[in-house]
């Protein structure tokens, strides 16, 4: 069902034609009045993290937009709650705060943003060109349908055109906030001084500023309807250079837990899930939630936690017997893997094939439909790839990693887009067993499956310009 609403809702699009007006009016202004001055003083703080909030003011009517309120926010702003302090910069921490102090779970979804100095600079008038949002009209969608799953699940008893009604003018006051942070984070991080710097050593000279975008939907608190609308902007204010991405592999544990006997070692109840939760929508409480499975499973150079389910097949004692020497019961080696804390996950099986698991709501939902999961799915068809989404018999099993089976892996996210795995650790006391590792350094004219998708989703997003 498609989520963005085509409802008739004159006030909320007049006032954002206005607000775009007044924004691009506004940047102009910015731009005609830079000085070396401002320059100057902006790039001493290049090094430093900046972040940003928007929010409408809850006591307007929930079918008006009005203009978003700013507030700008540093590493030392906090709220503390019993024994938990959240610094409000980071935007996990910032939505914490907010579930906590108001007991009110929301909706949300992040948005990669680039900011191009290099055009800014190139071209002071036309702003519009100085920065690019990554899949908004997806996010909006997403966002929209998790809201309606949340409140759906929780019982409010809305009926369809109620919730049209909220989430389509709850996307125009999105709208209006994404605007308003990235007119507000420019002002910031385009550094014209440090990017002519930067230009001279970058073979491409596509150099960007990644500012993660965060809105959150909430139900308005003590109403009959509505949609209170948030957003955080935050950046690290490194600069980049998108077609020279050379990550570090990172390191995932499996969250499962090992027992002895005869109880079963597939799930544990004390371990938190998506998959048996509304997998579909990305909802704030899961911030919270998550924290157990970090501080049991991502130890040391762990970077990721990835979330299981029991398989629904078993192997047979003789065709486990074979792997006794990894002491691994056969309940553990029939685990599916789905996605990570916060990414979805790939296998590149070494018959050639892509596998993800499934998103396919008719079906047997089991992670997060990501963006980044919906720009790998398009560039492995593009590079002619073979995608198999995870069904019964195609399902990624910790089974297939002993057998030897996988050729790479990798997570998405979407301000990363795709994560390479190093290693993927099973859950074994007194320390992590390893399940599998990559593959060494390759021949030179052989490129990584996941290296091959990147270059096409960067190169399909820029198109033929430079950055």
């Amino acid at each position: 069902m498609n989520m963005i609403r085509r409802t008739n809702i004159p006030i909320c699009f007049l006032v954002y034609c206005c607000f775009l007006i007044a924004t691009t009016v506004h940047s102009f202004h910015i731009h005609q009045g830079k000085t070396g001055k401002m320059t100057q003083s902006a790039a001493t703080s290049s090094s430093l993290a900046w972040s940003c909030t928007a929010f409408f003011d809850e006591q307007n009517s929930p079918t008006i937009s009005t203009f978003p309120k700013m507030k700008e926010i540093s590493s030392s702003d906090t709220y503390k709650q019993d024994d938990m302090e959240y610094n409000l910069s980071s935007p996990r921490e910032w939505m914490e705060a907010i579930e906590a102090k108001e007991d009110i779970s929301g909706a949300y979804t992040v948005i990669r943003c680039d900011l191009r100095p290099t055009r800014a600079d190139a071209n002071l008038n036309k702003s519009e060109d100085d920065h690019l949002v990554w899949g908004e009209e997806f996010h909006l969608e997403r966002i929209a349908s998790s809201y309606e799953l949340m409140v759906g699940s929780g019982g409010e008893g809305k009926n369809n055109q109620e919730l049209q009604n909220e989430t389509s003018c709850a996307i125009v006051q999105s709208k209006l906030i994404i605007d308003t942070l990235i007119q507000e984070t420019k002002k910031h991080l385009l550094l014209s001084f440090e990017c002519d710097s930067q230009r001279e050593t970058s073979t491409t000279a596509d150099i960007i500023k990644v500012v993660m975008i965060t809105l959150l939907w909430q139900p308005l608190p003590d109403r009959s309807g509505g949609i209170l609308v948030r957003g955080h902007a935050f950046s690290t204010n490194a600069i980049s250079d998108p077609y020279q991405y050379d990550p570090t592999p990172t390191n995932a544990a499996i969250s499962a837990c090992r027992r002895g006997g005869d109880q079963d070692a597939n799930y544990s109840p004390q371990l938190p899930s998506r998959f048996d939760n509304q997998p579909l929508a990305k909802l704030s409480s899961w911030c919270s939630i998550r924290r157990p499975l970090e501080s049991q499973f991502k130890t040391g150079d762990t970077g990721e936690v990835i979330l299981t389910r029991k398989g629904k097949t078993q192997r047979s004692p003789s065709e486990q017997s074979d792997h006794d020497e990894m002491s691994i019961e056969s309940d553990v080696a029939n685990l599916e893997l789905l996605e990570g804390l916060t990414s979805n996950l790939f296998v590149v099986y070494k018959d050639g094939s892509l596998r993800t698991a499934s998103t396919n709501k008719y079906d047997d939902p089991l992670v997060l439909n990501g963006y980044a999961r919906h720009l790998v799915l398009e560039a492995a068809e593009r590079c002619g790839l073979k995608v198999e989404i995870s069904t019964e018999e195609k399902a990624i099993k910790v089974q297939d990693g002993i057998d030897g089976l996988w050729a790479e892996a990798f997570f998405t996210s979407s301000i990363r887009l795709i994560i390479p795995i190093g290693k993927i650790l099973l859950p074994q006391q007194p320390s992590p067993k390893l399940l599998w590792e990559r593959a060494g350094n390759l021949p030179t004219s052989q490129k990584r499956v996941w290296d091959i998708i990147y270059r096409d989703i960067i190169h399909h997003q820029y198109g033929q310009n430079s950055v």
